[in-house]
């Protein structure tokens, strides 16, 4: 959990005061046993974005369902973004059991 709050900050440039556990995944079964765990961060506050010098990220703030349409539609195509995003949307629509 300290790294996804260290990395949140450093990447993202926001803080947050917890973090929920959405998923632990592989990242290739079978051929690496590398473990991602995804997080949603919750209680955010602007913080100090630290990019290293060869990453160039756009930070871009949108509500949850056009994220998911763009997913739909191709735009994000990112397995791990995929991923968070499918899970909270999930959480978020979907009845508890």
């Amino acid at each position: 959990m300290n790294c996804a709050a260290r990395e949140l900050e450093e990447e993202v440039g926001y803080r947050a005061s917890s973090f929920e556990l959405l998923s632990s995944i592989f990242t290739a079964p079978g051929f690496a046993d590398e473990v991602i765990h995804i997080y949603k961060a919750v209680g955010l506050t602007k913080g100090q974005q630290q990019l290293d010098r060869d990453e160039v990220l756009e930070i871009i703030e949108m509500p949850l369902s056009d994220a998911i349409n763009k997913i739909q539609d191709g735009t994000i195509r990112d397995a791990k973004t995929i991923i968070g995003l499918q899970a909270v949307y999930i959480r978020e629509t979907m009845p508890r059991r």
